[in-house]
């Protein structure tokens, strides 16, 4: 059996509001996170998820949780 405790993902969400102003969530990636989880890492990881969904010139702010890697975009 494999342990399941030594996997890392990474999950990156958007939340907006429409046209008719409805609150939307959408899940853009579930990442795999091998190795440290450095900021440099984490960083990378996330902009290549923003660029491949072509939305990285369209973000307002971003948010994360309280994970103990510094971030810094």
């Amino acid at each position: 059996t494999t342990d399941t405790n030594d996997k890392s993902f990474m999950a990156v969400t958007i939340h907006y509001i429409n046209d008719s102003w409805k609150l939307k969530h959408i899940l853009l990636d579930f990442i795999h996170m091998s190795g440290p989880h450095t900021e440099i890492a984490i960083s990378d990881a996330m902009h290549e998820c923003l660029t491949t969904m072509d939305i990285i010139t369209k973000l307002v702010a971003i948010t994360r949780d309280n994970a103990s890697s510094k971030i810094s975009f």
